[in-house]
């Protein structure tokens, strides 16, 4: 029997529980600050972005989107980024991704402090995720962090489960793959090289699919 896993409740229950986090926090002359570095005007950022800081003000905490030109330099990029990690106000800080051609080079994953690093990239809080070490400062990616806690809201066990992954990107896949792991779930990441998918899909308890393309999976799979 079907059942849709609606994430409504679950973000309405974690709204409430953030809103009384920055009044308990406001309460200590403390506020939330979350910077967002946009570089360029890609349209999905834009609107990303936009979703991000009024997300931040409903539940009281500070945002600002730091919108740059999509020419501007790497090493007035790396300036910004550096500026940002310095100031004690800002306690999160976020690279909107993709960013412009010729700041792809950069070191993105390591540019943002890691106790500032609220996206999960930085490479010691994706080595914590390695040694499933979740104390202290350490950050998840959010769509791994989000699907996990969409499983737990539900109460659909994940240890001794066949969890499937399909899409092996650092930004979802691996870290999904590792955070199904440290919660004793048996982890298949598959990709597009991936000989024998619909055997794999068939056999699994849970399956995770972030490749960016509707409707790849059917009843067949």
């Amino acid at each position: 029997m079907t059942k849709i896993l609606w994430a409504k409740p679950l973000v309405e229950k974690a709204t409430l529980e953030l809103q009384a986090k920055v009044i308990h926090l406001k309460k200590q002359n403390k506020i939330p600050f979350l910077q967002v570095i946009l570089a360029g005007n890609d349209p999905a950022s834009l609107i990303y972005t936009t979703n991000k800081k009024r997300f931040c003000e409903k539940i009281g905490a500070k945002c600002e989107i730091l919108h740059l030109n999509e020419n501007i330099s790497p090493e007035e990029f790396i300036k910004v980024v550096q500026g940002s990690n310095q100031n004690k106000d800002v306690h999160g800080i976020i690279i909107q991704l993709p960013v412009p051609p010729q700041l792809r080079s950069l070191n993105l994953n390591g540019m943002v402090k890691k106790e500032k690093d609220v996206d999960g990239f930085h490479p010691e809080n994706i080595f914590d995720l390695l040694k499933a070490d979740f104390s202290g400062s350490t950050f998840l990616p959010c769509t791994p962090k989000g699907i996990s806690d969409l499983l737990a809201y539900y109460q659909i066990p994940v240890a001794g489960k066949h969890v499937v992954i399909i899409g092996r990107s650092m930004i979802v896949g691996k870290p999904m793959s590792l955070l199904m792991s440290a919660q004793n779930a048996t982890v298949s990441l598959c990709h597009s090289q991936t000989q024998n998918l619909k055997e794999l899909t068939r056999n699994a308890d849970i399956l995770i699919v972030a490749i960016g393309k509707a409707k790849f999976i059917t009843k067949d799979y």
